[in-house]
């Protein structure tokens, strides 16, 4: 699986050690007692990226029938994907230890994942709806509050959470095209 489509977007981690928590038996043992995963993982350079991936862009008729507010639906964005976060670095951290757990993770990836990796980078892209993108600074910021002292245990302090039609100013994430943009255009 090095070039995947998820969440409207093509993924090409062709060459770089890459896997996906949702993949491993380990992990799977564990999703069902309230532990979350990200989308992607990938080493780069000594660079450890988590990647989370949403598309929200088409959910106004929902939340108008919900009578959602923008801080609702920031709230909803935040309170769905934070954990995403917390919980890979918590998978993360047992690997590194190891913990029995971590070792049963330890055993289905890459040996370059298996030690502490010291430059943690995550990114989060959300397509989101037209109506929400003009709050999508205050998104950023939130996410920004609610991970930085988690991601300060890991010594990390690099979070990108953009747009896809923002991606482009990301070089490092040239592997994240969005659908229908070529990545000769990027």
């Amino acid at each position: 699986m090095s070039v995947s489509i998820e969440s409207g977007m093509r993924v090409d981690l062709t060459g770089k050690p890459h896997f996906r928590f949702q993949d491993l038996a380990a992990y799977r043992s564990v999703s069902g007692q309230h532990v979350k995963e990200m989308d992607y993982c990938w080493l780069d350079a000594q660079e450890l990226f988590m990647l989370e991936l949403k598309a929200y862009s088409d959910v106004r008729a929902q939340a108008r029938a919900e009578q959602m507010t923008s801080d609702q639906f920031l709230a909803y964005l935040i309170n769905k994907t934070a954990p995403k976060v917390w919980d890979s670095l918590l998978l993360f951290s047992a690997c590194w230890l190891p913990t029995n757990k971590g070792k049963e993770l330890r055993q289905e990836l890459d040996v370059r994942f298996h030690v502490r990796i010291e430059c943690i980078r995550v990114v989060i892209v959300v397509a989101v709806p037209d109506w929400f993108k003009p709050q999508f600074e205050t998104l950023r910021r939130r996410f920004r509050e609610v991970l930085q002292g988690k991601m300060a245990l890991f010594d990390s302090r690099s979070l990108i959470v953009c747009m896809p039609e923002h991606l482009v100013q990301y070089p490092a994430l040239a592997c994240i095209t969005p659908i229908g943009t070529s990545s000769d255009h990027r």
